[in-house]
């Protein structure tokens, strides 16, 4: 049903690194939950009020929820797809990191209003019973909409996968755990029937006590999903098997001895801005390795959909000099920590003095202090009066 859904309404729908045809694809995901979620709404909620089952009221007020997340969802990505402009020279594509935040805000409010109706409930409990035909009418209700909710989350799961989609990530998740919740309201139904036409006196309401379990389930998902979008508005470490792909792709042309320092941008699930730098062999022409680099800069925006400028760091592949420098240096900063490297290394001969230029890789793990590294490996070299260093520090920006 969904692949034929996606073939009648996206054009294109294989093309899915296409910013067009991904949008296409959240709007289609959007409007399937705005029609599903209406369903549930008015269903739960009339029902709800009818039993008197502030669990199931409640649970159709999420699902309303859901559908104004959809909304959002839906708004979202039709701004998403809006190119750039003078004011977002980056384009809109973050647009989605808001929608998915909103949402999960959302999620978080709705749980704790539940939260406080379900204690309410739970303070001032009143058995309530309800005839035969209307308990019948009550579980198929909610065993359609667990099936719907499950549908839903299926279908959010595939989507989100095929177009790496944050926010129909957490709209999978929420549909997931509304499933849950759902099904604790359907157990806890069942058992207080069960109770009641068997004339056992339940000390408590079920129905406040699920509404508070399904409150809590509900407000932990939301939080972590403020978090998930918060982290990728303040700017999240790229995967490492996406930044490998890319380098390995840069390394397998002949211009390039080496690479380093690749740094990803990420505006945006598919708007990627990338800088590297590669070892470019110092012995040829500057024109000739500057025409590669150009088109080593467009292979790679033509595969991977990328805009990647390359610094280039000459290399004397042949200098025995170098080697020796630069295995050396490698020792040091091993011995001051395990976990630092060194790159970019250039000796620079100024006034009879040699300057070693190079660049330390500290990962966040290591927590020793810029200067003190660098007094240490400067201090390897203080009864040699030709040779100084010049450091830099680098920090990973890949997972």
């Amino acid at each position: 049903m969904l692949n034929f859904l996606i073939k009648k309404s996206i054009k294109n729908y294989e093309k899915i690194d296409d910013i067009n045809v991904r949008n296409s694809y959240g709007i289609l995901a959007a409007i399937i939950g705005m029609i599903t979620n209406a369903i549930l709404v008015i269903s739960k909620i009339t029902i709800g009020l009818v039993t008197n089952t502030l669990s199931i009221v409640a649970n159709g007020v999420d699902n309303l929820s859901d559908f104004g997340s959809n909304i959002i969802t839906l708004v979202g990505f039709k701004i998403a797809k809006k190119p750039a402009d003078s004011e977002h020279p980056y384009g809109h594509e973050r647009v989605e990191y808001i929608a998915g935040l909103i949402v999960s805000m959302i999620i978080v409010f709705i749980g704790g209003s539940l939260g406080i109706e379900s204690i309410q409930k739970l303070i001032n409990y009143k058995s309530f019973e309800i005839s035969d035909k209307l308990f019948y009418i009550t579980i198929s209700i909610l065993i359609i909409s667990l099936f719907i909710k499950i549908y839903q989350s299926i279908v959010y799961k595939k989507l989100s996968k095929r177009i790496k989609s944050q926010s129909l990530h957490d709209t999978c998740i929420d549909s997931l755990f509304d499933s849950i919740t759902t099904t604790l309201i359907l157990v806890g139904l069942i058992i207080n029937y069960a109770l009641l036409k068997n004339n056992i006196p339940c000390p408590f309401s079920i129905d406040g006590l699920l509404g508070v379990i399904e409150s809590i389930m509900i407000v932990i998902s939301g939080i972590n999903l403020v978090k998930t979008e918060a982290n990728y508005l303040i700017g999240k470490p790229i995967d490492k098997e996406y930044v490998d792909s890319i380098v390995e792709y840069i390394n397998s042309f002949d211009a390039v001895l080496g690479t380093h320092d690749a740094l990803c941008h990420m505006y945006g699930p598919s708007k990627c801005f990338m800088t590297i730098h590669c070892l470019v062999d110092a012995n040829k022409s500057f024109i000739d390795i500057d025409n590669s680099m150009e088109e080593i800069e467009q292979a790679v925006e033509d595969k991977y959909h990328i805009t990647l400028t390359i610094h280039m760091d000459p290399y004397l592949e042949n200098d025995p000099k170098f080697k020796q420098y630069f295995d050396q240096l490698s020792k040091i900063v091993c011995l001051i920590d395990e976990k630092l490297t060194i790159h970019d290394l250039r000796i620079v001969h100024h006034h009879k003095k040699t300057i070693l230029v190079f660049d330390v890789l500290k990962p966040f793990e290591c927590k020793l202090d810029n200067i003190d590294i660098k007094n240490r490996i400067i201090k390897y070299y203080e009864n040699d009066k030709d040779i100084s260093v010049r450091i830099n520090f680098d920090t990973n920006y890949v997972r």
